[in-house]
């Protein structure tokens, strides 16, 4: 069974892999228009991958939308928050965060690892953080 022995920082930085990025689209006026929504998020989806080629969508709730991006995607936080920034309007994006992963995730991810190890193959399962 792995251990984790170190700061937070420390294990943040080793087992962590990255960030998140978390967006919240402006709501609609209209609540029946779906197909709206669905064309800012297929929107939001190119603009991100082309910003973040490695990202990948972990969550979509609504008008929230997460993305893990690996550490070795992100070169410059001030470009980061600049082609944010620049997306903001034309993307109706109400607001963003974008945040190395929490303590929480990396043992949520520790979890998910065990939990994998120790099922057979055709009885994986699923933890998505939250």
């Amino acid at each position: 069974m792995p251990r984790c022995l170190g700061s937070t920082q420390h294990l943040k930085d080793k087992y962590g892999g990255g960030y998140i990025l978390e967006v919240k689209l402006k709501s609609s006026d209209d609540e029946e228009d779906v197909s709206t929504l669905a064309e800012k998020i297929q929107k939001l989806e190119t603009f991100v991958m082309d910003a973040f080629p490695s990202a990948n969508m972990i969550e979509n709730f609504g008008e929230r939308i997460m993305y893990k991006i690996p550490r070795d995607g992100v070169k410059s936080l001030a470009i980061v928050f600049d082609t944010l920034e620049e997306g903001k309007p034309e993307l109706d994006i109400e607001e963003y965060s974008f945040s190395q992963s929490t303590l929480e995730q990396v043992f949520l991810q520790f979890a998910k690892m065990q939990v994998e190890e120790d099922r057979p193959d055709d009885e994986q399962i699923t933890i998505t953080p939250q």
